[in-house]
């Protein structure tokens, strides 16, 4: 302050000073800047600038000061109650008498007339980001919805016009609400139903436990996996590469059992049909079924194309798309290994979240870290979710 003291004293002689009276009424502005630094909480019109000074005035150089002119939807109504200044237009005017109505100021700070509450605080687009946050995180945070959220800001008595878009918007964008969500059950992608050449072409193999000794079924064209990588190594791809694959021209059921049906309890205590079994009389009248087989065959693959198309139609009728843009950030679907054994249910259901950086065909997409470090494999829409910001 003793630099400052000593500036005025060097440039008092220099200063011209000249006096003005202004009416009342066009007073408002240096009016409220007199009583800003009483005031706890201070929302000034569109026509008072505040002033802040980011540079010493005493100091050698040119001075910078940032100008802020704050304007927003409280300042028409804090005008108009206060000083009773109306728009141009005719319209906005007529609207904003109306809506005055339902506001009132007290001690300079707007408030609405509630109907859950008497006076609901109104709030600026910076004060509202403040209550949303210490309100959905802060230290008694508790994540709730957007529907819960809002209406624990209003109990707390506060108001601003897009209270119900702006609380969707910041639960949606939240990290650990996003993090912890609900996995998503409903299908990205419609149906394909695959219909197989021949009995037993195609085999799904996964992991279950030890494989016993078992049956024969014949040898599949297809093998397909989870994306295991114990079906995908140079051992199985050998011992694939040596079976030779040959028509059987039988039934599925002569395939899977190679003989007649039979149940455990006539192996211990034989039943007629076992005592009277004619091996001669059995085969021939095989052989005369045999004559039939392609119509069979072809009556059961028309029933089970009708029936894919049936359960295709219900499955497709629950299809909500979900398709994403290289560049934009996902989250992936904690599975298996990749789950905190020591947080237990308590664990979050997504992790990272990750940056698609192309894709193969729709509901496939390559993701990176947001280090840049690519993942393997390709993954499929079902185990991702948008990531909001």
């Amino acid at each position: 302050m003793k630099r400052y003291l000593e500036e005025v004293k060097n440039r008092i002689d220099s200063l011209e000073v000249r006096f003005v009276q202004i009416p009342r009424r066009e007073n408002e502005c240096a009016d409220r800047l007199a009583k800003a630094a009483l005031a706890e909480f201070m929302l000034v019109p569109e026509q008072v600038l505040s002033f802040v000074q980011i540079s010493s005035l005493i100091d050698d150089g040119t001075n910078v000061q940032e100008v802020d002119s704050e304007r927003n939807w409280t300042t028409p109504l804090i005008s108009y109650l206060k000083t009773s200044v109306l728009p141009d237009e005719n319209d906005a005017a007529r609207k904003l008498k109306v809506q005055a109505a339902r506001f009132v100021l007290i001690k300079d700070v707007l408030y609405k007339r509630g109907f859950s509450r008497s006076y609901l605080r109104c709030l600026s687009h910076e004060e509202a980001n403040y209550v949303m946050r210490e309100v959905h995180e802060g230290i008694c945070e508790n994540h709730s919805g957007a529907r819960s959220l809002i209406h624990k800001l209003i109990r707390a008595g506060y108001y601003w016009p897009i209270m119900l878009k702006d609380t969707q918007a910041y639960v949606k964008a939240c990290n650990k609400c996003q993090r912890f969500s609900n996995l998503i059950r409903q299908p990205s992608k419609e149906l394909t139903p695959m219909t197989a050449p021949w009995p037993f072409a195609q085999w799904g193999l996964d992991i279950m436990g030890p494989f016993p000794t078992a049956v024969r079924y014949g040898i599949p064209r297809v093998l397909v996996s989870d994306n295991g990588k114990q079906f995908d190594n140079s051992a199985f791809r050998d011992f694939c590469s040596k079976l030779a694959r040959t028509p059987t021209r039988e039934t599925p059921f002569r395939l899977a059992y190679e003989s007649d049906i039979v149940i455990p309890a006539e192996v211990g205590l034989t039943s007629y049909q076992v005592e009277n079994y004619d091996e001669i009389k059995n085969e021939e009248a095989m052989r005369l079924q045999l004559d039939l087989v392609d119509e069979v065959r072809v009556t059961a693959e028309q029933r089970m194309a009708r029936y894919q198309n049936l359960m295709a139609k219900h499955y497709n009728s629950n299809v909500k798309h979900r398709d994403f843009q290289a560049g934009d950030l996902v989250l992936r679907k904690v599975m298996g290994a990749t789950r905190d054994p020591s947080q237990g249910k308590l664990s979050p259901n997504w992790e990272r979240p990750y940056r698609i950086t192309s894709w193969q065909r729709k509901s496939t997409y390559h993701l990176k870290k947001l280090d840049g470090q690519k993942l393997q494999h390709p993954w499929n829409t079902e185990h991702q979710r948008k990531y909001y910001q």
